[in-house]
């Protein structure tokens, strides 16, 4: 691959081992380690050992290089939290009332290729404190939530309570506690579709939940389904001044005013947008940059609606999502994040000049390696480089 450029939106792919579980699904950057880097760049070792095989049969020199185009730090963007996914699920849901089914569905079923869906039903009369959720199978990722509220407002932020995590590659199940072991409360469960497997056995690689969802070995039936494909988020464009004047649902996380690293899993509002202003008043007008999502924690990110892809810097190694030119403009662009766990606690990222590949612990024992695709051409063995 001479150029792999970049996995915009959704449209990163997948890798499998022996198993369907063995699940390593690709970054955002599809750079390859290609001789021609994601950006342009033409200064790695692998291009100049290319030009140095390709000069060999080339009867006059071979012509340079062109330049890179401009590239930019524009420095930090601070970020408000505008609204929960739950308190925005109707404008995001296609349809927004969602869709009854007895057990869950997957995505395709739905007509629904990328993106997230939740899951909504009851829990049954024999739900008690300790009693455990589990799933045979979630592709790929999916946060479990538990409301203290029966009434219709239920799903609103302010009353749900995180239970858990169930993924793909270390399924296990959730036990509720006394204040979520309870009948008729609603359970809300947000699945991932992380890309797909492209290749081999696996290729059959259907999204969301395969299967029933088990309260102590017995079905909970009675699902309501919204997906959520994330394919135009500027429905809530329009809403985000309102949503911002709304008492519950504006918090700044700049300094003090909320600092996240002290609140419990259970006092976090869950998966969240952040919205924020990067200003280009250059005379020369955009250039090239990379997004900086370091101390932020998974999530997708968007700038002037357009889907820059997902980011996971925990998991690695992947810091920067590239944005070219093209998508800024001059004046205000506006940067859009939806954080599923935690946010960064200073409430800002930053814009750079570079790409960055240094994040990440692999040294866990329930986290995929998340695949960049790099290995060594054939080519370079073969002639000694």
């Amino acid at each position: 691959m001479a150029h792999g450029g970049t996995n915009f939106g959704f449209s990163s792919g997948a890798n499998t081992g022996g198993d369907s579980s063995e699940f390593q699904p690709d970054i955002t950057s599809y750079d390859y380690d290609a001789p021609i880097g994601e950006a342009g760049d033409v200064s790695g070792e692998k291009f100049q050992a290319l030009q140095k095989v390709l000069a060999q049969y080339h009867k006059s020199a071979l012509p340079p290089s062109p330049p890179l185009p401009p590239r930019r730090q524009y420095g930090t963007v601070e970020l408000t939290m505008v609204a929960s996914i739950f308190d925005v699920l109707e404008l995001l849901s296609k349809p927004s009332q969602g869709i009854q089914n007895e057990i869950p569905v997957y995505m395709e079923y739905l007509n629904q290729a990328s993106g997230f869906i939740l899951y909504q039903s009851v829990l049954p009369l024999h739900t008690k404190p300790g009693s455990q959720i589990s799933v045979v199978e979630v592709h790929d990722r999916a946060q479990v939530y538990i409301s203290l509220d029966e009434t219709v407002s239920a799903r609103k932020s302010d009353n749900l309570v995180f239970v858990g995590v169930m993924e793909r590659w270390s399924m296990k199940s959730l036990a509720l506690s006394s204040t979520t072991g309870k009948p008729g409360l609603q359970i809300y469960i947000l699945v991932e579709n992380m890309g797909r497997v492209n290749y081999g056995e696996y290729i059959f690689d259907p999204k969301g939940i395969n299967c029933s969802v088990l309260l102590d070995e017995f079905p909970i039936l009675n699902w309501r389904a919204h997906p959520i494909p994330l394919s135009d988020i500027t429905v809530l464009s329009a809403d985000f001044l309102q949503l911002q004047q709304q008492k519950g649902l504006h918090r700044r996380i700049i300094g003090n005013q909320m600092n996240l690293t002290t609140l419990s899993d259970s006092d976090f509002r869950g998966p969240s947008f952040f919205q924020g202003t990067l200003k280009i008043d250059s005379a020369d007008g955009p250039a090239d940059t990379f997004l900086s999502l370091r101390h932020w924690t998974k999530g997708v990110a968007f700038i002037n609606g357009y889907n820059l892809g997902r980011f996971w810097p925990l998991r690695g190694p992947q810091c920067t999502l590239y944005i070219p030119a093209p998508l800024l403009k001059y004046g205000d662009n506006e940067l859009v994040i939806l954080e599923l766990d935690r946010p960064n606690p200073d409430g800002i990222v930053e814009l750079l000049d570079k790409g960055d590949f240094t994040c990440g612990n692999h040294t866990g024992t329930h986290m995929p390696l998340l695949s960049n695709k790099r290995r060594t051409p054939g080519w370079m063995v073969n002639n000694g480089l």
